[in-house]
């Protein structure tokens, strides 16, 4: 544990709100992952699971506008208090399952980073975060799926135990 999030990103939390927004990131991991394959049924995934209880972390950027109301470029600007993400470049969203075993753990549902901001440390920064929501609740593990085409997740879940 211990990623940093790099300083040009910032962490915005999402909420039932965000449906269309984690939809629309639903859509684009799935079309990159399986291009052939419907994902049709998204939509009523989320509906199914999007609640209060199933966190969103959203990563954006800042932009000019934040940059320009700092009254010093080399302090760090605060966090925008946002209801809703303005332009997230990624999100992790998570769920609630049971283990094999019948013990409660955390689920990834989502874990999306935009093509031009990856290998810089987001994705696992937001599972990092993850870890530290399952460990707060109790959780004995972080369960999850992954494609097994897909090379650069089943390396960074390796990477992370």
């Amino acid at each position: 544990m211990g990623a940093t999030l790099p300083a040009a990103y910032y962490v915005c939390f999402g909420s039932p709100l965000d449906r269309a927004l984690l939809l629309k990131f639903a859509h684009r991991a799935y079309r990159e992952i399986e291009p052939e394959r419907s994902s049709g049924s998204l939509p009523a995934m989320i509906d199914r699971y999007l609640s209060r209880s199933t966190p969103i972390w959203w990563l954006e950027t800042w932009d000019q506008t934040t940059s320009d109301s700092l009254n010093s470029p080399t302090i760090a600007p605060p966090i925008p208090q946002r209801s809703v993400p303005q332009n997230p470049i990624a999100c992790l969203w998570l769920g609630s399952a049971l283990s094999t075993d019948d013990e409660p753990r955390a689920h990834v549902l989502l874990i999306y980073v935009a093509p031009e901001h990856r290998r810089q440390g987001l994705a696992t920064y937001l599972l990092e975060q993850a870890e530290t929501w399952a460990k707060q609740r109790g959780d004995r593990g972080i369960g999850l799926q992954v494609m097994t085409h897909n090379r650069a997740a089943i390396a960074l879940y390796h990477k992370l135990g």
